[in-house]
């Protein structure tokens, strides 16, 4: 093909014994992926973003999981939340510890009011250190 991206060639090799022509040849391969490698990070990242209504549908909450990370060990209350948008109105938050994940999540409100779109930002903090992801969603009805 004109451009690499488009070539479907997975493999190269040179079999030792040539091939002999005018002969059928059938091959098949597996190809297989592992996890993306463990790296060290040094705030912990986002696993996860949730949104949707409350129980009857008079707010739209938003749940933001952090991944378990060293700096994330201490109570949920230490840590100082960051929640903001550039319109409309967000709430604190609510900051608890995922059970399924070890890691923090954090819970908020958001009201659009008349506009039809919302630029999300939330973090945490540790005595004024960042100890996490910047978390950033373009949040639209």
């Amino acid at each position: 093909s004109e451009l690499e991206i488009y070539d479907n060639i997975v493999v190269y090799w040179r079999p030792r014994e040539g091939l002999a022509a005018g002969t059928q040849h059938r091959f098949t391969y597996d190809m297989e992926w592992g996890h993306e490698p463990q790296r060290p990070r040094a705030v912990a990242p986002v696993l996860n973003t949730a949104i949707g209504g409350n129980w009857d549908r008079s707010r739209t909450l938003v749940s933001v999981d952090f991944a378990d990370h060293p700096a994330l060990s201490g109570a949920p209350d230490s840590y100082t939340k960051i929640v903001r948008t550039n319109r409309g109105d967000v709430t604190e938050g609510v900051l608890e510890r995922n059970p399924r994940t070890g890691g923090l999540r954090l819970t908020f409100a958001l009201d659009p009011g008349e506009h039809p779109s919302m630029e999300l930002r939330a973090q945490l903090l540790l005595d004024e250190q960042t100890v996490t992801e910047v978390w950033l969603y373009r949040w639209s009805p």
